[in-house]
């Protein structure tokens, strides 16, 4: 898949900005030929992979999350700014998980774009941290990342109905290889030694619910949140009733609470993607599978 760099400024921000300040390359920007092409603007990695896959040669997708930064705290430049106010479409998330976007979103004017929040309407799933916070990461259910593909579809229908047929077709393709990465999920964790894994981020809770897993988690919900006493003493004894010898970590992520906790059990650390951000090198589907494979040693899945 083709990743490239949408440049989108408004005539607002050329006038006082000019849409020249250095630029990190947004993670997932695709443009392509034609006039004809729908500009839809993503606030993060999984939604502008959905996006471009539902859309293909019909839409070009801008993420604003770029590759090596944190989702829940990305600061808009200008030009970001401005790629939200020329956009005809804007599909994010919801909730709490990017509040910079969020809040920007709630500043464009009414009724001049299309909006979609892939989190509304779905029943909520609480973190692990002591807020209680919402779960945003609906993404790691590969059904419910078939519904988001659904809503941006309906959306770039009302937008550019004379390509309804193709946006019908590109949705069953995506829908097809979502089933694919359910159904291996659901055999490939069918038979397996525990079901209970234990996490440095309670990011994982549409994921266990699917496929009737329990995530432990040592610091809650929250990215930026220490572990407890409290919280790494759960773990502790829940690795010891389970067997569990694997602490999974998110890469790039703080993992020194982890390794401290599987020296403790004799175990090691791995990895398991939240999927915030495109890792180098791994699409969505790719991603998944790696966290797939994770789980099975994890687990020990025959």
């Amino acid at each position: 898949m083709r990743i490239r760099v949408l440049a989108a400024c408004s005539l607002l921000f050329v006038f006082i900005a000019g849409c020249s300040e250095p630029q990190t390359p947004a993670a997932y920007d695709s443009t392509r030929a034609g006039s004809s092409t729908v500009s839809v603007v993503a606030s993060a990695y999984p939604l502008a992979y959905a996006a471009d896959e539902v859309g293909k040669a019909q839409v070009v997708v801008k993420d604003l999350t770029p590759p090596g930064t944190e989702p829940h705290d990305i600061e808009l430049t200008p030009r970001d700014i401005g790629a939200l106010q020329a956009a005809e479409l804007v599909v994010m998330v919801g909730g709490g998980f990017q509040p910079s976007i969020e809040k920007a979103v709630a500043g464009l004017p009414i009724g001049s774009r299309e909006t979609y929040d892939a989190l509304a309407g779905l029943t909520p799933i609480i973190g692990g941290d002591a807020q209680g916070g919402r779960d945003p990461h609906f993404w790691l259910d590969p059904m419910l990342m078939a519904e988001a593909g659904e809503g941006i579809a309906e959306r770039l229908i009302r937008l550019d109905p004379d390509a309804r047929g193709t946006y019908s077709r590109n949705l069953e393709q995506f829908k097809g290889e979502l089933s694919r990465i359910d159904s291996e999920f659901k055999a490939g964790l069918k038979t397996c030694k525990r079901r209970t894994i234990i996490v440095s981020h309670a990011a994982f809770g549409y994921l266990t619910d699917r496929y009737e897993l329990t995530q432990v988690s040592l610091s809650g919900l929250s990215p930026h949140a220490e572990p407890t006493p409290a919280s790494l003493e759960i773990a502790r004894r829940v690795a010891r009733e389970t067997g569990a010898s694997t602490i999974f970590v998110e890469p790039g992520g703080d993992t020194a609470a982890a390794e401290i906790l599987a020296r403790e059990v004799g175990g090691s650390t791995a990895q398991l993607d939240p999927i915030e951000i495109q890792q180098q090198g791994k699409d969505y589907l790719a991603a998944m599978r790696g966290n797939l494979d994770s789980l099975r040693r994890a687990l020990e899945c025959e």
